[in-house]
């Protein structure tokens, strides 16, 4: 099994999340695990470079400082669909970072394209309302 941190459309509820879950391939290879907070990091909407229009992607920073907050949710996904999620998220800008969870080694993906400070997505919202409690923690980098 892999474990990785979503704070986009990945996460529980959100589109892509739900899509997988839905489909009849995927949908015993991928589970919810939790909820967890991140320090060093925030969120931005990304704007497609052609048509100036936004993704659907949500770009993640690693600034370093522990004021900068973001939520995520750890999933669990089995080697298949860790394999089709890694071809999709690294084709698109975006680069892994390993953290370590409690005791799980896990994969967040760091956007490796430009952002705009205009774009920032606060904490607000980066919520997702599936889950009314946050777990908040600060992680070490592999």
């Amino acid at each position: 099994m892999n474990y990785i941190i979503a704070y986009g459309s990945l996460r529980l509820g959100e589109s892509w999340y739900q899509e997988l879950k839905h489909n009849l391939l995927w949908s015993n290879q991928i589970n919810y695990v939790s909820t967890i907070g991140l320090n060093g990091f925030k969120l931005y909407k990304v704007r497609d470079p052609e048509d100036d229009t936004f993704h659907n992607w949500v770009a993640c920073k690693y600034t370093e400082k522990q004021e900068d907050h973001i939520n995520g949710d750890l999933i669990e996904v089995s080697d298949t669909l860790y394999e089709y999620i890694k071809e999709v998220i690294e084709h698109s800008d975006f680069i892994p970072l390993m953290k370590i969870v409690g005791n799980k080694n896990c994969k967040l993906y760091l956007y490796n394209g430009k952002v705009e400070e205009q774009n920032l997505i606060n904490n607000v919202e980066n919520t997702n309302s599936n889950n009314k409690e946050v777990r908040l923690q600060t992680f070490t980098t592999i």
